[in-house]
Formats: C-alpha cells, sequence, structure tokens
C-alpha cells in the first residue's frame, strides 16, 4: 500500500494521538480502589435485591 506523507488528514490524526498520550495520566489508587468498592457495593445490593424479589415471587406462587 503507498503512503503518502503529505497527507493532512494522516498528520491531523498523529498530532491528536500525540497531544492525548502527553495530556494524560493514570488515576490515583485511590480512585481506583473507591470505584471498584462502589461496583462492589452495586453488585451485592443487586444480588441482594434480586433475592428477595424471588422470595417475593415464591411466597406469593404457594
Amino acid at each position: 500500500m503507498h503512503e503518502n506523507h503529505d497527507d493532512p488528514l494522516a498528520a491531523a490524526l498523529k498530532h491528536l494521538a500525540a497531544t492525548a498520550r502527553d495530556g494524560s495520566s493514570p488515576a490515583a489508587v485511590s480512585a481506583i480502589t473507591a470505584r471498584g468498592e462502589r461496583v462492589r457495593r452495586r453488585r451485592i445490593a443487586t444480588l441482594a435485591l434480586t433475592g428477595l424479589l424471588l422470595a417475593g415471587g415464591v411466597s406469593g406462587a404457594v
């Protein structure tokens, strides 16, 4: 495949990629841990609610 080195779109995309790479930084460990804890709590709450709904449905069917 022929590469054209004067392609303005390719140059713009490379410039944007370099800007994003230079301007990005990883999240702090505390932020990642807090997010994981929120997800864990949400998952436990969903499981508990599902269990209650199933128990209510079974007891209503009896």
